[in-house]
């Protein structure tokens, strides 16, 4: 809701609910049905002045998200630089081909982040966004105990191409892992500080005549709290989409595209992570209890959207395949069996 209180002023609030129901991160090729409930996933109210820009306060979006997701194309709809959207909760195969019945080490697990590195959440902050001059937009936001970033936004349009892009860098120092929901990008435990950078880059150039385009990004993290002979503080990926979208038939437009994805990922740090037994069940070789010194994960896929601009409805169908390498806290390094995964729905806006 909102309400005008001048002819420069306007006031508002934002309440919105989210379901959950058997997401890709609490399934595996042992369980089939998944966590679900329902959340909110922002709370907040904000003040507006046409020339001051806008101020939100309470649970939201941070200043940094969305900033892996800047796609001018339908193909960020089913598609994206999150790879592990589609198999986080699956367990990763070495060379023996039996998956435990708990336990082990999931994609997820091995992406660290299980989202994009440098994309931020919903959190409880306060956020500014500056109006738009020339095209740019500004904001930046703090909060929970503590973080902070700042985030630059740009779209426009010339000679005949559609542009977008943005930057985010973000600073973590939360009191301790434990208590935080926010992030899981740093490591620690209750009453370690978490300390850590990210940062985020993404953009996408179309040519309107054609629909030809192509979308990219980027993001890193360091983690100061990762320490020790062997270990890896960075982590980061690269991801590309190209594609083309075009109104072949009536109903609304078609976007055809291919991906690639590679991201090598650093140490994963804490008791509970995985567990020993799980990983030797898989064909895994080393200890997995104690975390993970690195790993590195590719992906290639294609997918489709089909707009319906009378339902404001987009069906879409996707394959991805997935490779990749682990290494255990103990050093031995794995080579992991590929996973394929098709993955199709739709979505409907109102």
């Amino acid at each position: 809701g909102d309400a005008k209180i001048n002819a420069d002023w306007t006031a508002g609030y934002l309440l919105e609910f989210g379901t959950l129901d058997s997401d890709t991160a609490s399934l595996s090729q042992v369980a089939d049905n998944g966590a679900n409930g329902l959340t909110i996933r922002s709370s907040a109210w904000w003040i507006d002045n046409k020339s001051l820009g806008r101020i939100w306060v309470g649970q939201s979006s941070s200043a940094s998200d969305g900033i892996a997701s800047i796609n001018l194309s339908n193909g960020g709809i089913n598609q994206g630089s999150a790879v592990t959207d589609w198999n986080g909760g699956f367990f990763v195969k070495g060379n023996n081909t039996n998956i435990a019945s708990a336990g082990g080490v999931t994609w997820g697990q091995l992406s660290r982040f299980g989202t994009d590195i440098g994309d931020g959440g919903r959190i409880n902050n306060i956020k500014y966004v500056s109006p738009t001059l020339a095209g740019f937009a500004f904001s930046a936001a703090w909060g929970e105990d503590d973080i902070w970033d700042v985030a630059l936004r740009y779209a426009g349009e010339f000679s005949g191409f559609r542009v977008a892009a943005g930057v985010a860098y973000a600073q973590i120092l939360e009191g301790s892992a434990a208590s935080s929901t926010a992030n899981a990008t740093c490591s620690g435990s209750a009453g370690v500080q978490q300390d850590c950078y990210t940062f985020g880059a993404s953009g996408s150039v179309m040519h309107v005549a054609t629909g030809l385009y192509v979308h990219g990004a980027y993001g890193e993290a360091e983690d100061s709290n990762i320490t020790g002979a062997g270990t890896q503080k960075k982590s980061d990926y690269w991801y590309v989409q190209a594609g083309i979208e075009q109104k072949w038939f009536g109903i609304g437009k078609t976007t055809l595209f291919g991906e690639y994805y590679t991201g090598d990922f650093g140490t994963t740090s804490g008791a509970g992570l995985v567990t020993a037994a799980g990983a030797t069940n898989q064909g895994l070789i080393g200890t997995f209890s104690t975390g993970t010194r690195s790993s590195e994960i590719d992906v290639w896929g294609l997918g489709m959207v089909q707009s319906v601009d009378a339902a404001a409805m987009d069906f879409y169908l996707g394959y991805r395949s997935y490779s990749g390498e682990a290494t255990a806290s103990t050093g031995q390094k794995n080579s992991l069996q590929d996973f394929q995964a098709v993955a199709m729905g739709a979505i409907i806006r109102f």
